[in-house]
């Protein structure tokens, strides 16, 4: 087994992990009210709704290109 196998293991879980974020934790309730969002909901000048939908596509976009790509390189 090279090196290779193992990132794309630790790529593939992380991508996991982003997705779950994306999909599951980002919830609206959480990302008002919460400490851990504070700071990102202006990250943008634009409305917090739009940086929260923002948020919830990187992750979940991040994630499927990150579980996809661990994929290819266990493959």
């Amino acid at each position: 087994m090279d090196k290779d196998f193992f990132w794309s293991i630790f790529t593939t879980i992380f991508g996991i992990i982003a997705t779950w974020t994306g999909l599951i934790y980002t919830t609206r309730f959480r990302f008002d009210n919460s400490k851990f969002f504070e700071h990102i909901k202006y990250i943008t000048p634009l409305p917090p709704t739009v940086n929260y939908w923002f948020l919830k596509v990187l992750f979940i976009f991040g994630g499927l290109m990150c579980v996809v790509l661990g994929l290819y390189g266990i493959l």
